[in-house]
């Protein structure tokens, strides 16, 4: 369904391997991305656009192979 879509809602707020896969696949498709969640009592929501050359949540969190993540998830593995 990701690659029929000319963008992808992620509100899924259950953890960053959720957060990395969303974000992956859009980055692998070209697919401009919103994601949204909450943190303590705050509210984020990001917007990532490959397309555009902006950064993607791995981008933003470069170290995230080192806490435990799952390989798979990265953009050359997700599909």
């Amino acid at each position: 369904m990701a690659s029929q879509s000319t963008f992808v809602y992620n509100c899924i707020d259950y953890g960053d391997k959720f957060d990395l896969a969303v974000s992956s696949l859009c980055l692998k498709l070209k697919i401009p991305l919103v994601m949204g969640g909450t943190f303590a009592v705050s509210l984020t929501v990001d917007f990532f656009n490959p397309i555009e050359g902006q950064s993607c949540y791995l981008c933003l969190d470069d170290t995230s192979r080192n806490y435990g993540r799952l390989p798979e998830l990265v953009p050359d593995k997700i599909l």
